[in-house]
Protein backbone atom coordinates (compact mmCIF):
# COMPACT_ATOMS: atom_id res chain seq x y z
CA UNK A 1 0.00 0.00 0.00
CA UNK A 2 1.05 3.48 -0.73
CA UNK A 3 2.44 5.32 2.18
CA UNK A 4 0.95 8.77 3.32
CA UNK A 5 3.33 11.17 1.56
CA UNK A 6 4.84 9.75 -1.14
CA UNK A 7 5.53 12.27 -3.72
CA UNK A 8 4.02 12.33 -6.58
CA UNK A 9 4.34 9.74 -9.50
CA UNK A 10 5.95 10.14 -12.79
CA UNK A 11 3.02 11.21 -15.60
CA UNK A 12 3.53 8.80 -18.19
CA UNK A 13 0.86 9.41 -20.68
CA UNK A 14 1.28 7.00 -23.91
CA UNK A 15 -1.42 9.10 -26.41
CA UNK A 16 -3.47 7.10 -29.26
CA UNK A 17 -1.30 4.79 -31.52
CA UNK A 18 -1.41 5.06 -35.23
CA UNK A 19 -2.97 1.90 -36.66
CA UNK A 20 -1.39 -1.21 -37.96
CA UNK A 21 -2.89 -3.77 -39.72
CA UNK A 22 -4.40 -6.55 -37.65
CA UNK A 23 -1.12 -8.73 -37.73
CA UNK A 24 1.49 -6.82 -36.45
CA UNK A 25 4.13 -9.53 -35.94
CA UNK A 26 4.46 -13.18 -37.14
CA UNK A 27 6.82 -15.86 -36.84
CA UNK A 28 7.58 -19.08 -38.31
CA UNK A 29 9.86 -21.83 -36.70
CA UNK A 30 11.94 -19.26 -35.57
CA UNK A 31 15.27 -20.19 -33.96
CA UNK A 32 17.02 -17.99 -31.25
CA UNK A 33 20.22 -17.61 -29.62
CA UNK A 34 23.74 -17.04 -30.50
CA UNK A 35 26.08 -19.12 -32.62
CA UNK A 36 27.83 -21.37 -29.81
CA UNK A 37 23.59 -21.95 -28.04
CA UNK A 38 19.95 -22.35 -29.53
CA UNK A 39 17.80 -20.77 -26.61
CA UNK A 40 14.80 -21.91 -28.35
CA UNK A 41 13.67 -23.11 -31.60
CA UNK A 42 10.16 -23.84 -33.30
CA UNK A 43 8.90 -20.70 -32.11
CA UNK A 44 5.11 -19.89 -34.36
CA UNK A 45 3.15 -17.58 -33.62
CA UNK A 46 1.46 -14.37 -34.59
CA UNK A 47 0.56 -11.31 -32.66
CA UNK A 48 -2.77 -9.30 -33.76
CA UNK A 49 -3.23 -5.47 -32.78
CA UNK A 50 -3.84 -4.36 -29.59
CA UNK A 51 -2.20 -8.03 -28.38
CA UNK A 52 -0.68 -7.33 -24.85
CA UNK A 53 1.84 -10.22 -24.89
CA UNK A 54 4.07 -11.37 -22.21
CA UNK A 55 6.77 -13.33 -22.18
CA UNK A 56 8.19 -15.50 -19.21
CA UNK A 57 10.29 -18.02 -18.16
CA UNK A 58 13.39 -18.40 -15.91
CA UNK A 59 16.86 -16.82 -16.66
CA UNK A 60 18.32 -17.84 -20.05
CA UNK A 61 15.50 -19.02 -21.86
CA UNK A 62 15.37 -16.12 -24.46
CA UNK A 63 13.10 -13.99 -23.12
CA UNK A 64 15.20 -10.54 -24.16
CA UNK A 65 17.04 -12.37 -26.89
CA UNK A 66 13.81 -13.02 -28.49
CA UNK A 67 12.95 -9.21 -27.91
CA UNK A 68 16.28 -8.15 -29.76
CA UNK A 69 16.00 -10.69 -32.25
CA UNK A 70 12.92 -9.07 -33.50
CA UNK A 71 14.30 -5.75 -33.64
CA UNK A 72 17.25 -7.15 -35.85
CA UNK A 73 19.75 -6.70 -33.14
CA UNK A 74 20.52 -10.76 -32.96
CA UNK A 75 20.27 -12.65 -36.16
CA UNK A 76 17.89 -16.06 -35.89
CA UNK A 77 19.51 -18.93 -35.70
CA UNK A 78 16.40 -20.12 -37.76
CA UNK A 79 12.81 -19.74 -39.29
CA UNK A 80 11.47 -16.23 -39.44
CA UNK A 81 9.84 -13.78 -38.63
CA UNK A 82 7.94 -10.50 -40.15
CA UNK A 83 6.07 -7.54 -38.99
CA UNK A 84 3.35 -6.36 -39.96
CA UNK A 85 1.80 -2.92 -41.84
CA UNK A 86 2.92 0.48 -40.53
CA UNK A 87 4.28 -1.12 -37.29
CA UNK A 88 6.38 2.07 -35.78
CA UNK A 89 8.53 -0.02 -32.88
CA UNK A 90 10.03 1.53 -29.82
CA UNK A 91 12.08 -0.43 -27.41
CA UNK A 92 13.06 0.15 -23.58
CA UNK A 93 16.03 -2.09 -22.44
CA UNK A 94 16.19 -3.08 -18.77
CA UNK A 95 20.35 -2.48 -18.88
CA UNK A 96 19.35 1.14 -20.07
CA UNK A 97 21.96 0.92 -22.51
CA UNK A 98 20.51 3.69 -25.22
CA UNK A 99 21.43 6.20 -22.42
CA UNK A 100 24.67 8.33 -22.98
CA UNK A 101 26.19 8.94 -19.39
CA UNK A 102 28.43 12.01 -20.53
CA UNK A 103 25.28 13.78 -21.26
CA UNK A 104 22.85 15.69 -18.70
CA UNK A 105 19.42 14.71 -18.56
CA UNK A 106 17.76 17.68 -20.88
CA UNK A 107 20.83 17.20 -23.51
CA UNK A 108 19.79 13.46 -23.65
CA UNK A 109 15.75 14.48 -23.43
CA UNK A 110 16.96 16.55 -26.56
CA UNK A 111 18.26 14.08 -28.30
CA UNK A 112 14.59 12.17 -28.74
CA UNK A 113 13.20 15.78 -29.26
CA UNK A 114 14.82 17.22 -32.09
CA UNK A 115 14.23 20.83 -33.08
CA UNK A 116 12.15 21.24 -29.20
CA UNK A 117 13.50 24.07 -27.94
CA UNK A 118 15.08 24.03 -23.78
CA UNK A 119 11.66 25.28 -22.42
CA UNK A 120 9.86 22.47 -24.35
CA UNK A 121 12.28 19.65 -23.38
CA UNK A 122 11.94 20.85 -19.50
CA UNK A 123 8.41 20.90 -19.70
CA UNK A 124 8.46 17.72 -21.34
CA UNK A 125 10.65 16.01 -18.60
CA UNK A 126 8.90 17.70 -15.73
CA UNK A 127 6.45 15.06 -16.67
CA UNK A 128 8.66 12.10 -15.63
CA UNK A 129 9.77 14.47 -12.53
CA UNK A 130 12.80 16.06 -13.95
CA UNK A 131 11.98 19.80 -12.63
CA UNK A 132 14.45 22.36 -11.53
CA UNK A 133 18.20 21.54 -10.87
CA UNK A 134 17.44 17.74 -11.99
CA UNK A 135 17.63 18.72 -15.47
CA UNK A 136 21.05 19.41 -15.67
CA UNK A 137 22.21 16.08 -13.53
CA UNK A 138 24.67 14.19 -15.84
CA UNK A 139 23.26 10.70 -16.49
CA UNK A 140 25.98 8.73 -14.92
CA UNK A 141 25.10 10.40 -11.49
CA UNK A 142 21.24 9.59 -11.82
CA UNK A 143 19.65 6.77 -9.65
CA UNK A 144 18.56 3.51 -10.79
CA UNK A 145 14.94 4.60 -11.03
CA UNK A 146 15.78 8.27 -12.56
CA UNK A 147 17.38 6.61 -15.05
CA UNK A 148 14.14 4.29 -15.80
CA UNK A 149 12.20 7.18 -15.79
CA UNK A 150 14.59 9.15 -18.65
CA UNK A 151 14.57 5.77 -20.78
CA UNK A 152 10.62 5.85 -20.26
CA UNK A 153 10.51 9.49 -21.40
CA UNK A 154 12.89 8.58 -24.42
CA UNK A 155 10.64 5.77 -25.45
CA UNK A 156 6.95 7.72 -24.85
CA UNK A 157 8.63 10.81 -27.07
CA UNK A 158 9.32 8.49 -30.07
CA UNK A 159 5.23 7.51 -30.82
CA UNK A 160 5.57 3.77 -31.30
CA UNK A 161 2.15 2.16 -31.92
CA UNK A 162 4.14 -1.41 -31.00
CA UNK A 163 5.92 -1.56 -27.54
CA UNK A 164 8.63 -4.10 -26.81
CA UNK A 165 9.25 -3.19 -23.15
CA UNK A 166 11.96 -5.47 -21.42
CA UNK A 167 12.01 -5.36 -17.48
CA UNK A 168 10.35 -2.18 -17.74
CA UNK A 169 9.65 -1.78 -13.90
CA UNK A 170 12.90 -2.48 -12.52
CA UNK A 171 13.96 0.01 -10.58
CA UNK A 172 10.70 2.16 -10.68
CA UNK A 173 9.18 3.35 -7.13
CA UNK A 174 5.67 1.99 -6.43
CA UNK A 175 3.99 5.42 -7.63
CA UNK A 176 5.77 5.38 -10.92
CA UNK A 177 4.93 2.06 -11.27
CA UNK A 178 1.26 3.03 -10.74
CA UNK A 179 1.78 5.53 -12.98
CA UNK A 180 2.91 3.17 -16.09
CA UNK A 181 0.70 0.64 -15.67
CA UNK A 182 -2.20 2.94 -15.49
CA UNK A 183 -0.89 4.25 -19.22
CA UNK A 184 -0.22 1.03 -20.51
CA UNK A 185 -3.84 0.14 -19.75
CA UNK A 186 -4.70 2.99 -21.51
CA UNK A 187 -2.63 2.56 -24.94
CA UNK A 188 -4.47 1.70 -27.65
CA UNK A 189 -0.87 -0.52 -29.87
CA UNK A 190 0.49 -3.30 -29.12
CA UNK A 191 2.71 -4.17 -26.31
CA UNK A 192 5.46 -7.30 -26.25
CA UNK A 193 6.69 -7.09 -22.58
CA UNK A 194 9.62 -9.18 -20.55
CA UNK A 195 8.93 -9.04 -16.94
CA UNK A 196 9.46 -11.03 -14.11
CA UNK A 197 6.96 -8.93 -11.92
CA UNK A 198 4.01 -11.65 -11.68
CA UNK A 199 1.52 -8.24 -10.69
CA UNK A 200 2.42 -6.20 -13.59
CA UNK A 201 2.05 -8.73 -15.95
CA UNK A 202 -1.18 -9.94 -14.26
CA UNK A 203 -2.88 -6.34 -14.63
CA UNK A 204 -1.59 -5.79 -18.49
CA UNK A 205 -0.92 -8.57 -20.39
CA UNK A 206 -3.61 -10.51 -21.84
CA UNK A 207 -2.00 -13.26 -23.42
CA UNK A 208 1.62 -15.05 -22.57
CA UNK A 209 4.72 -16.89 -24.14
CA UNK A 210 6.07 -19.16 -21.69
CA UNK A 211 9.60 -20.67 -22.94
CA UNK A 212 10.76 -23.45 -21.42
CA UNK A 213 13.19 -25.99 -22.28
CA UNK A 214 14.07 -24.41 -25.80
CA UNK A 215 10.77 -24.07 -26.96
CA UNK A 216 7.99 -21.70 -26.38
CA UNK A 217 3.82 -22.15 -25.84
CA UNK A 218 1.02 -19.71 -26.41
CA UNK A 219 -1.10 -19.09 -23.58
CA UNK A 220 -4.63 -17.35 -23.74
CA UNK A 221 -4.91 -15.30 -20.96
CA UNK A 222 -4.17 -13.46 -17.99
CA UNK A 223 -0.54 -14.58 -15.52
CA UNK A 224 -2.87 -15.64 -12.80
CA UNK A 225 -5.16 -18.12 -14.65
CA UNK A 226 -1.91 -19.32 -16.21
CA UNK A 227 -0.26 -20.55 -12.95
CA UNK A 228 -3.97 -21.54 -11.89
CA UNK A 229 -3.56 -24.02 -15.79
CA UNK A 230 -0.08 -24.88 -14.46
CA UNK A 231 -0.78 -25.96 -10.99
CA UNK A 232 -3.67 -27.77 -11.83
CA UNK A 233 -1.83 -29.49 -15.04
CA UNK A 234 1.06 -30.74 -12.54
CA UNK A 235 -0.96 -31.43 -10.06
CA UNK A 236 -2.84 -34.13 -12.37
CA UNK A 237 0.48 -35.81 -13.60
CA UNK A 238 1.65 -35.96 -9.82
CA UNK A 239 -1.04 -37.44 -8.94
CA UNK A 240 -0.69 -40.18 -12.51
CA UNK A 241 2.99 -41.01 -11.64
CA UNK A 242 1.69 -41.76 -7.66
CA UNK A 243 -0.95 -43.82 -8.86
CA UNK A 244 1.16 -45.86 -10.86
CA UNK A 245 3.99 -45.61 -8.67
CA UNK A 246 1.84 -46.81 -5.24
CA UNK A 247 -0.46 -49.26 -4.28
CA UNK A 248 -4.19 -48.53 -3.15
CA UNK A 249 -3.50 -47.98 0.17
CA UNK A 250 -1.28 -45.45 2.16
CA UNK A 251 2.42 -46.61 2.97
CA UNK A 252 2.78 -47.81 6.20
CA UNK A 253 3.41 -45.53 8.85
CA UNK A 254 2.16 -42.16 7.02
CA UNK A 255 -0.46 -40.71 7.07
CA UNK A 256 -2.56 -38.37 4.99
CA UNK A 257 -3.18 -35.52 7.65
CA UNK A 258 0.75 -35.98 8.32
CA UNK A 259 1.49 -35.52 4.50
CA UNK A 260 -0.77 -32.35 4.62
CA UNK A 261 0.70 -30.80 7.49
CA UNK A 262 4.21 -31.39 6.13
CA UNK A 263 3.22 -29.28 3.05
CA UNK A 264 1.75 -26.27 4.93
CA UNK A 265 4.95 -26.19 6.43
CA UNK A 266 6.56 -26.17 3.90
CA UNK A 267 4.58 -23.40 1.59
CA UNK A 268 4.74 -21.22 5.14
CA UNK A 269 8.35 -21.45 5.02
CA UNK A 270 8.76 -21.08 1.80
CA UNK A 271 6.56 -17.69 1.87
CA UNK A 272 9.10 -16.70 4.30
CA UNK A 273 12.09 -17.21 2.31
CA UNK A 274 10.46 -15.31 -0.62
CA UNK A 275 9.80 -12.39 1.83
CA UNK A 276 13.32 -12.64 3.21
CA UNK A 277 14.66 -12.18 -0.51
CA UNK A 278 12.25 -9.60 -2.02
CA UNK A 279 13.54 -7.74 1.25
CA UNK A 280 16.82 -8.44 0.39
CA UNK A 281 16.33 -7.36 -3.39
CA UNK A 282 14.22 -4.12 -1.51
CA UNK A 283 17.59 -3.08 0.63
CA UNK A 284 20.21 -3.43 -2.58
CA UNK A 285 17.71 -1.40 -4.98
CA UNK A 286 17.73 1.33 -2.28
CA UNK A 287 21.66 1.33 -1.79
CA UNK A 288 22.03 1.58 -5.46
CA UNK A 289 20.09 4.36 -5.74
CA UNK A 290 21.94 6.58 -3.43
CA UNK A 291 23.64 8.96 -5.27
CA UNK A 292 27.43 8.26 -4.63
CA UNK A 293 26.81 4.76 -5.31
CA UNK A 294 25.18 5.05 -8.84
CA UNK A 295 27.59 6.94 -9.49
CA UNK A 296 31.07 4.98 -8.67
CA UNK A 297 31.01 1.92 -10.83
CA UNK A 298 33.45 0.46 -8.93
CA UNK A 299 30.93 0.18 -5.99
CA UNK A 300 27.83 -0.59 -7.96
CA UNK A 301 28.91 -3.63 -9.85
CA UNK A 302 29.01 -5.90 -7.31
CA UNK A 303 25.53 -4.45 -5.88
CA UNK A 304 24.34 -5.28 -9.29
CA UNK A 305 25.50 -8.75 -9.23
CA UNK A 306 24.32 -9.32 -5.80
CA UNK A 307 20.82 -8.33 -7.02
CA UNK A 308 20.92 -10.15 -10.31
CA UNK A 309 22.00 -12.96 -8.00
CA UNK A 310 18.69 -12.50 -5.66
CA UNK A 311 16.12 -12.28 -8.37
CA UNK A 312 17.61 -15.21 -9.89
CA UNK A 313 16.36 -16.97 -6.15
CA UNK A 314 13.40 -15.21 -5.93
CA UNK A 315 12.35 -16.06 -9.34
CA UNK A 316 13.25 -20.16 -8.10
CA UNK A 317 11.42 -19.80 -4.69
CA UNK A 318 8.38 -18.17 -6.78
CA UNK A 319 8.43 -21.54 -9.00
CA UNK A 320 9.03 -23.82 -6.20
CA UNK A 321 6.46 -22.18 -3.95
CA UNK A 322 3.30 -22.21 -6.93
CA UNK A 323 4.32 -26.30 -7.37
CA UNK A 324 3.78 -26.76 -3.44
CA UNK A 325 0.52 -24.60 -3.74
CA UNK A 326 -0.79 -26.39 -6.37
CA UNK A 327 -0.14 -29.84 -4.77
CA UNK A 328 -2.10 -28.67 -1.61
Amino acid sequence: ERLEGDRSSATFALGAASRTGREVLGTEELAIGYPEVTLASDLTFTVERGDRLGVIGGNGTGKTTLLRTLLGEVDPLGGTYEWGHNVALSYYDQHLSELDPKNDVIEEMGRALPGQNDPSVRSYLARFLFTGDDVFKRVSALSGGERSRLSLAKLISGGGNTLLLDEPTNHLDIPSREALEAALEEFSGTLLIVSHDRYFLDRICNRLLHLENGAGEIFEGTYSEWVEERAAREAEARAARDAAARPASSPKGVSAPRVKREKTRAITELEAEIADVEAEIGDLETTMAKSEIASDHVKLAPLIDAHARAAQRLEALLSEWEEAAGSQ
